[in-house]
C-alpha cells in the first residue's frame, strides 16, 4: 500500500514538473470583449507583448507564483498574482482609464447606446493607423454618404466634406463640446487645425439631425471629436511621415501620465509642409496642443490650448473648363495671374487660430455635472494681386482711373462663451435626464487694405472697407431616455435656441446701414429604439432650423433678406453585432422646407444671393458591413442611395447682350453635389502576427456617382462619376526597450484615376460674343448659353510613409 502510495505521489509530482515546464501565456482584452493589441505583460523582469488577437506566451519556465503587471495605453494598469500551475490560458480585462470619461464626459451631444440615432464612431487606433497629416475628412471618407475634396488635390491644405450631399455650412463640428463651426460663414476651416488628428481620441460622425449640440444646429451632418484623455502611465511618440508632392510631416507627443494621483500633461507640436498636386497650392501648417488636467475627489479640471497656424497658396479658383483634360495644363492654378504671364508669389491665406477650454467635471453618486469656458481668437488675411482695378474703388486718387495693386483682406475674430450639461442616470439603469445648454458670443472685425500699387509700389497700407458684426447664440436642451420592459428605450430631445446677428448692411432704403436679426428655434426630437439580443431596431424624428449665414444677410436688403431653413428628419434602422459580424441598415427622409440655394437670380442690390425654394427633400438609405471572416482577414464597406431632390425651381441666366436676366422653371431637378450612389468597400489582412510583430494590410475602394454643380439636373454641368482605390501597409514592432515601433506607407489611387471631386459652374446667354477664346473657363454649350466652370482634379497615384516610435 505504502509502494502504491508512493508510485502515485511521484507520478502527481512528475505532472506537475512537466505542467510547469510548459509556456505561460494568457489573452488581454477589453470590458466587451474585444482583443487588446500591443499590451505590455511583465513578470518579473521578462516582458511578453500581446499580438493583434490580445495573446502573450512566456517561453520561460514559471515555477513558482508570481506578481504579474499589464499595461497598455487608454486603460488602467492591472497588478495580479499569478500561479502557473493552474492559471495559464486564463483571460485578463482591462478597464479603459475612467479619467477620459471623468475630464469630458460628452454626454448631450454624444450618441449612446439607447438613443435612436444614425452615426458612425472613429476610435483612437483606428485614427493613428490612417493619420499622416492629411485633414480630417481624409479620415473620415470611407464611411458611409461621405465625399471629401481637396483644393489643392492631396488632402493637405484646404479641404472639405460632404454628408448626404449636406455641404460643410451645414455639418456641426464640436471639440470636446465646443463649437467650431465660424459663426459668421457656418463652415469649418479645417486648414485652421493642423494635424488635428494626432490629438483626437475619437470622432463620432451622426449623419441626420442628431441629437441636440452646441452651435448652429446640425442641418445634415455632426461631426463631435474628442481629444485624447489621461494616460495612466507617461508615454512619449516621435513621428515622422513624407512622400509625394513634397509632403513632410513631424510630429511630437508626450504624456507625464498621472502625477501624486492628481495631475496630468500632455501634448504634441506638428508641422507639415507640402507643395500640392496643383501648380503653386503649397501648405506651410504648424500646431501646438497643450493639456493640462487636476484630479480631486469626485471632481476634475481640464485645460487645452491648440495653436493652429497656417499660410497656404491659393487654389481656390479650380482649374478652367478648357484645361481640364489636357495632361499638361491639369494642374494649372490662375491665382495670381500678372498680365506677363507670370504669377504672384504671396497669393496665400494667412491665418492663425488659438483655442482654449477649461472644462471643470463634478460628480455625485449617479449625478454629473459639466461646465466648459472656452474662447476662440482667429486672425489672419488673405493677400490678392489684382491686374487694372479701379482706383476709385479703394478710396484711391490718381492720374491715372486703374491700376494693378495687391490688397489684403483681413478676418479679426473672437469667440467665447459658456456650456454646461447635467446628466443623472438612475441607479437601476432604466432611466436618464439631460439638462444642458450654452451661451456664445462672436465679435468679428473684417476689414480690407491696399499694401503696393503698380505706380506707387512702395505705400502706407490704405484701408479701404471695415465693418464689424456681433453674434449671439443662446441655447438649452433637456433629454430623456426610458427603458420599457428591459430592452424598449423611449427617447426625447427638446431644444430652444435664440440667435442674435448684427452687421453692416442694406437697409430698406439700400443705403449701407447697421442691421440687426432675431431668430427663436424649438428643435424636438422623439424616437424609440429596441434592443434584441444582437439586433438593434431604432427610429426617431428630429426638427432642425438653421439661420441664413453672413453672406445672405449682408448682400440683401430687408426686403429680400432670406427666411431660416427648416428640416424634419426621420430615421428609420436596424444594427446587428455579433462576434464575427456587424451589420447597419438604415432609411432617411429629409424634408426641407425653405432650403436655400443659388439659382443665378440678381436681387434688389444686385448680388448673387441664396434664396429660399419652399420644397426639396433628399430620402435614401444605408448600410455597412464589417466581416471578420477569421482572426487575419475582415471585409466589409457600405452602399448609399441617395435620391436628392428639390420641387420646384425657378433659374436666372444672365443675358450678356441686354444685360438683363431670363428665367427657366424647372420641376424635381437633383440637388448639387448629391450623388445618387456611393459605395465603399474595404479588405483588411494581417500578413504575419507574433508575439513580437505584426503585419497589416487594408485595401479601401471608393465609388462615387454623378454630381451636378448646379440645382439644374444638367448634364453639361456635372461631374462624372469616379473610382478611387488607396492601399496601407502597417508593420508595427514591439521591441523590448521600447514600446512599439511603427513603419506605415499609404499608397493614394492605386489605379491613376483621373477624378475631379469638385467644381463650380456659372451660366451664361451671348449671341453677341463668344468668349471660348480669351477665356479658359468659357465652354459653348449650344444655342447662345455658355458657361464658365472650373474644377478641382485630385493628384493620380502617390504615396505617403511614416515612422513612429513610442515609449
Amino acid at each position: 500500500m505504502i509502494r502504491y502510495l508512493s508510485f502515485i505521489l511521484l507520478l502527481l509530482i512528475g505532472q506537475v514538473n512537466i505542467y510547469a515546464q510548459a509556456p505561460f501565456e494568457g489573452k488581454v482584452k477589453d470590458a466587451n470583449g474585444n482583443a487588446i493589441p500591443g499590451a505590455h505583460v511583465s513578470i518579473h523582469r521578462m516582458v511578453a507583448v500581446t499580438d493583434l488577437d490580445g495573446v502573450f506566451r512566456f517561453e520561460t519556465t514559471i515555477e513558482s507564483p508570481s506578481a504579474l503587471q499589464i499595461r497598455a495605453l487608454g486603460y488602467l494598469t492591472t497588478y495580479d498574482t499569478i500561479d502557473p500551475f493552474t492559471q495559464s490560458g486564463r483571460d485578463y480585462i482591462l478597464l479603459e482609464q475612467s479619467y477620459d470619461l471623468d475630464v469630458i464626459k460628452l454626454t448631450g451631444s454624444w450618441i449612446k447606446p439607447g438613443q435612436p440615432f444614425t452615426y458612425s464612431q472613429l476610435n483612437k487606433a483606428e485614427i493613428r493607423v490612417q493619420n499622416f497629416g492629411r485633414d480630417i475628412p481624409y479620415l473620415l471618407q470611407n464611411l458611409p454618404s461621405t465625399v471629401v475634396t481637396s483644393d489643392a488635390g492631396t488632402g493637405i491644405g484646404y479641404t472639405g466634406i460632404r454628408i448626404r450631399g449636406s455641404d460643410p455650412t451645414r455639418i456641426n463640428v464640436t471639440l470636446d463640446g465646443v463649437p467650431v463651426n465660424d459663426a459668421e460663414s457656418q463652415g469649418v476651416f479645417w486648414v485652421d487645425l493642423p494635424d488635428l488628428a494626432s490629438n483626437a481620441g475619437a470622432i463620432q460622425v451622426q449623419r441626420g439631425v442628431g441629437t441636440s449640440t452646441n452651435g448652429a444646429g446640425a442641418f445634415g451632418a455632426t461631426i463631435n471629436i474628442k481629444t485624447t484623455g489621461l494616460e495612466d502611465d507617461s508615454y512619449g511618440v516621435a513621428e515622422l511621415s513624407g512622400g509625394s508632392f513634397g509632403t513632410l510631416r513631424v510630429n511630437g507627443r508626450f504624456g507625464t501620465g498621472l502625477l501624486d494621483d492628481r495631475f496630468s500633461l500632455q501634448g504634441s507640436v506638428s508641422h507639415i509642409s507640402s507643395d500640392g498636386y496643383i501648380d503653386r497650392a503649397s501648405a506651410d501648417l504648424s500646431s501646438v496642443y497643450l493639456s493640462g488636467t487636476i484630479l480631486m475627489n469626485d471632481q476634475s479640471l481640464k485645460f487645452n490650448f491648440l495653436r493652429g497656424k497656417e499660410i497656404t497658396y491659393q487654389a481656390w479658383n479650380g482649374v478652367p473648363a478648357q484645361y481640364i483634360n489636357d495632361p499638361e495644363l491639369r494642374t494649372f492654378n490662375t491665382a495670381g495671374a500678372r498680365g506677363d504671364g507670370t504669377f504672384h508669389e504671396n497669393e496665400v491665406d494667412n491665418y492663425g487660430q488659438t483655442h482654449v477650454h477649461a472644462i471643470y467635471h463634478r460628480q455625485w453618486k449617479n449625478l454629473h455635472l459639466q461646465t466648459t469656458l472656452h474662447y476662440t481668437h482667429g486672425e489672419g488675411y488673405f493677400e490678392q494681386y489684382r491686374p487694372g482695378d479701379l482706383l476709385s474703388d479703394y478710396g484711391l486718387s490718381g492720374s491715372h482711373s486703374s491700376d494693378d495693386l495687391i490688397r489684403r483682406r483681413w478676418l479679426d475674430n473672437d469667440f467665447y462663451g459658456l456650456i454646461f450639461n447635467l446628466n443623472q442616470g438612475s441607479d437601476d439603469g432604466k432611466s436618464e435626464w439631460t439638462f444642458g445648454g450654452g451661451a456664445n458670443e462672436y465679435k468679428g472685425k473684417h476689414f480690407g487694405e491696399v499694401v503696393w500699387t503698380a505706380r506707387q509700389s512702395h505705400i502706407v497700407p490704405v484701408e479701404y472697407y471695415r465693418n464689424d458684426a456681433f453674434k449671439r447664440d443662446i441655447n438649452l436642451y433637456g433629454q430623456y431616455r426610458y427603458t420599457l420592459a428591459g430592452h424598449l428605450n423611449i427617447f426625447a430631445d427638446l431644444q430652444g435656441r435664440s440667435v442674435v446677428y448684427q452687421f453692416e448692411g442694406f437697409g430698406s432704403d439700400f443705403t449701407v446701414a447697421n442691421e440687426k436679426v432675431s431668430h427663436y428655434f424649438f428643435n424636438p426630437k422623439l424616437g424609440i429604439e429596441e434592443k434584441l439580443n444582437d439586433l438593434t431596431l431604432y427610429y426617431s424624428v428630429g426638427v432642425a432650423h438653421r439661420e441664413p449665414n453672413r453672406d445672405d444677410y449682408v448682400q440683401s436688403s430687408p426686403v429680400s433678406r432670406p427666411k431660416p431653413e427648416r428640416l424634419i428628419d426621420h430615421e428609420l434602422g436596424g444594427r446587428y453585432a455579433s462576434d464575427k459580424i456587424s451589420m447597419m441598415l438604415n432609411f432617411f427622409f429629409m424634408d426641407y422646407k425653405d432650403q436655400l440655394v443659388l439659382t443665378g437670380a440678381i436681387n434688389d442690390v444686385g448680388e448673387y444671393n441664396r434664396i429660399n425654394v419652399s420644397e426639396s427633400y433628399r430620402l435614401g438609405s444605408e448600410y455597412t458591413l464589417d466581416w471578420h471572416i477569421s482572426s487575419k482577414l475582415n471585409l466589409g464597406g457600405s452602399l448609399t442611395w441617395n435620391r436628392s431632390r428639390i420641387r420646384k425651381l425657378t433659374e436666372a441666366i444672365d443675358d450678356w447682350d441686354t444685360g438683363e436676366q431670363v428665367f427657366q422653371n424647372h420641376s424635381d431637378v437633383p440637388i448639387s453635389f448629391s450623388p445618387e450612389w456611393l459605395t465603399t468597400g474595404f479588405l483588411n489582412l494581417t500578413l504575419l502576427k507574433s508575439t513580437r510583430s505584426s503585419l497589416q494590410t487594408r485595401l479601401d475602394h471608393r465609388i462615387v456617382g454623378k454630381q451636378f454643380l448646379d440645382n439644374t439636373g444638367d448634364d453639361k454641368a456635372s461631374l462624372a462619376g469616379y473610382h478611387q482605390t488607396d492601399l496601407n501597409l502597417s508593420f508595427t514592432w514591439y521591441p523590448r526597450k521600447i514600446d512599439m515601433i511603427t513603419l506605415k506607407c499609404q499608397i493614394i489611387n492605386l489605379l491613376d484615376k483621373a477624378i475631379v471631386s469638385n467644381g463650380w459652374v456659372y451660366r451664361y446667354l451671348s449671341n453677341g460674343y463668344d468668349a471660348t477664346a480669351d477665356d479658359p473657363h468659357a465652354t459653348r454649350i449650344g444655342n447662345g448659353l455658355y458657361t464658365l466652370s472650373g474644377y478641382y482634379p485630385q493628384a493620380g497615384i502617390h504615396a505617403l510613409f511614416g515612422l513612429s516610435f513610442t515609449f
